[in-house]
């Protein structure tokens, strides 16, 4: 498995393909920027609404995404990005587990990946990024 090392617009970007089924061009980055807000949240709302892991009944806005990796950034933790061929396939990061004083060491990954772009090794490359 061959890795290639380039910067982009967004930032560092480093490209790989852990399995077969993911094009080569396939983009995985830590994201800075909340230009990817609204792909984010049309992603997540298909969670939301035909999923049971989300716990939310509601899809938030795109403003509320950008809030969320606001609040994710601002503690330190990471939220990576796929992307291929323009698009983003899923997304990935790390929150608070419980906001309790005896869990303020541990974390908890989230990943979501878009409905098409299942059953790709998407989600296994994002958790190795996280």
């Amino acid at each position: 498995m061959a890795a290639a090392v380039k910067a982009n617009e967004k930032g560092r970007t480093l490209q790989y393909s852990l399995t077969q089924n993911l094009k080569a061009s396939t983009e995985f980055f830590f994201i800075e920027s909340y230009a990817d807000a609204d792909a984010m949240a049309a992603l997540y709302a298909h969670h939301v609404l035909h999923g049971v892991a989300t716990f939310e009944e509601t899809p938030p806005t795109s403003a509320e995404m950008a809030s969320r990796l606001l609040a994710v950034q601002t503690l330190g933790l990471p939220w990576h990005v796929a992307q291929e061929d323009g698009r983003i396939l899923g997304f990935a990061y790390a929150g608070a587990y419980r906001h309790r004083s005896a869990s303020r060491y541990t974390a908890e990954t989230r990943i979501y990946v878009a409905a098409d772009a299942l059953r790709r090794g998407v989600g296994r490359a994002l958790l190795r990024r996280v």
